[in-house]
């Protein structure tokens, strides 16, 4: 199993304790298995009290029809608190478990429909049961082209038979073994059908759910979403905290600082560059993980110059990610330069399947069959302020020393994003959203990677990936679906559809007095917040 892919490596640091249970005095670089589970457990969790979440990106909507990224430091997080979620991947075994749902089996060894089953007594906070006709009216409105979600390529051709309440037949258009997977990371926050048929357009506003916890307010000016206890909540004893609150925020620069002075208790990846360091010289608790993949930047391949391949080669072997990481990073902690796509403890390994290497001389070649294609490498890096903004200000530096290069860095803000990038695809490589990591390929190499895939926002497409997708998600046996996977990745550092440089290690930074920091469904980091609480209590 993929699981918490952590195990070659020791890592510490100095300055404090790192929450886990490690002595936090050794030296910066190494690294301690601690930090890989610290904060996990819910041994000694009281309950009461309230804990502000920081998060990087604008919360722009409460319906998850409008979900771009399930991600916790995007929408995950509070979508996750408002609606529960169906299943979800878990971290330590990478096997798929039920939260409102009870079992989800393929019907044969084919994969070709799936048999669904809901846990009983399950109610919305408005009292409509959370029945198999509720998640089929929210895939049904996922399926709608007037609603338009993100996430509707999850269900394209896919049909539903309700059988009785709590249960559901799930046909495939075509095969898929990892449909669970599918449902675990993206379709599992289902709305009130009578909330949502109640307010049509403006579902979203004043969200129903089935979560932990229920709406309270939403400061938009702020960007601040505010939560309280669902004393409703299916499962007994949960959640443990009164009030939940996340927040985006405002600067990056700042975040560890708020943190110590306990502003705010939790947040996730994101911030500067020596978050990590920081955060253990302050004395909080940090958990951190190292997955597959890194830091990446997304080539538009809708429009020129990034739409040819030899554009996507000549950039990734002009670039040096030692250096890279040299410049930006400033902790061994945090990142290492990205030599190959999976880390060389995740089952998912071959040394060949690495990105274009730095290789001047190679990126002349490419350059030069650009030139002979009319496609000068004239373009700009689209970034937001903060980390993101320094990076790309580097990168295009580094690029406009190499002939053939006319980089520009164009700045938007965070709020801008969503429109510009997702929407528009107005950019011709950004640093939005940031990082591809994962533990196992699936589902996020078909997000990715797939033509329909859901996040993938390069617009690259290729028949030969989609042949291997197809594949690798109907290949039975262990042995056999590793290789599959590996021809993906094989075709994807080949063909450059996004150019990763730096590992990007996954982190939490909280209060050393919260427990029950559980990350589940992959490197989505996401959190059943139903678990979170204080060991302690001011």
């Amino acid at each position: 199993m993929a699981g918490l892919a952590v195990g070659a490596l020791t890592l510490s640091a100095c300055g404090g304790s790192n929450g886990g249970g490690g002595d936090g005095g050794s030296t910066v670089g190494e690294l301690d298995p601690d930090l890989a589970t610290a904060g996990m457990s819910t041994e000694g969790i009281v309950d009461g009290g309230e804990v502000k979440i920081l998060i990087t990106q604008g919360i722009f909507s409460l319906d998850p029809a409008r979900m771009q990224t399930p991600n916790f430091g995007s929408q995950g997080g509070f979508l996750q608190a408002i609606y529960d979620t169906l299943f979800y991947v878990d971290s330590d075994t990478n096997t798929v478990m039920g939260s409102i749902g009870d079992t989800l089996e393929a019907t044969d060894e084919t994969c070709g429909a799936w048999d669904m089953t809901l846990k009983d007594g399950v109610e919305f906070t408005d009292g409509t049961p959370l029945d198999a006709a509720a998640v089929e009216a929210h895939w049904l409105r996922l399926q709608d082209p007037e609603v338009a979600s993100p996430q509707a390529t999850k269900l394209e051709g896919v049909t539903f038979d309700v059988v009785d309440d709590l249960s559901m037949t799930i046909t495939l258009p075509e095969a898929n073994c990892d449909f669970d997977r599918t449902i675990s990371t993206g379709l599992g926050f289902v709305p009130s059908p009578t909330a949502v048929e109640a307010a049509g357009e403006d579902y979203g506003e004043d969200p129903v759910g089935a979560g932990p916890f229920t709406f309270d307010s939403w400061n938009r000016s702020a960007n601040e979403l505010n939560l309280v206890k669902n004393d409703s909540f299916h499962t007994e004893g949960e959640p443990h905290l009164d009030k939940l609150s996340f927040i985006t925020a405002s600067n990056t620069a700042t975040v560890v600082d708020s943190l110590i002075a306990g502003e705010y208790q939790l947040a996730d990846n994101g911030w500067t560059p020596t978050a990590v360091d920081d955060a253990l010289a302050g004395d909080l608790g940090v958990q951190l993980r190292r997955p597959n993949g890194g830091f990446s930047l997304q080539f538009n391949q809708q429009k020129p110059p990034f739409d040819k391949v030899c554009a996507r080669r000549a950039f990734a072997h002009a670039l040096d990610p030692e250096a890279i990481t040299a410049a930006m990073s400033q902790s061994e902690l945090m990142s290492a330069p990205l030599k190959t796509l999976f880390t060389e403890d995740s089952e998912f390994y071959a040394e060949d399947i690495a990105f274009p290497g730095y290789d001047l001389e190679a990126a002349a070649e490419e350059v030069q069959e650009c030139e002979d294609q009319d496609n000068p490498l004239t373009f700009s890096i689209t970034a937001s302020p903060g980390t993101d903004q320094t990076t790309a200000e580097y990168l295009a530096s580094r690029l406009n020393e190499v002939e053939g290069f006319d980089v520009t860095v164009d700045v938007i803000t965070y709020e801008e994003a969503y429109t510009t990038i997702f929407q528009n695809r107005d950019f011709n490589i950004n640093a939005y959203p940031g990082g591809q990591r994962f533990y196992d390929p699936a589902p996020l190499f078909v997000d990715w990677l797939h033509s329909a895939g859901a996040t993938n926002i390069t617009s690259y497409a290729s028949d030969e990936m989609d042949e291997l997708i197809q594949k690798a998600q109907t290949t039975p046996g262990e042995e056999e679906r590793i290789a599959a996977w590996q021809d993906v990745a094989r075709l994807w550092v080949e063909d450059v559809p996004t150019y990763a440089y730096m590992e990007n290690r996954q982190y939490f930074l909280f209060d050393k007095d919260l427990a029950g920091i559980y990350p589940v469904n992959d490197a989505q980091n996401l959190l059943l917040t139903q678990s979170l609480g204080y060991t302690t209590l001011d």
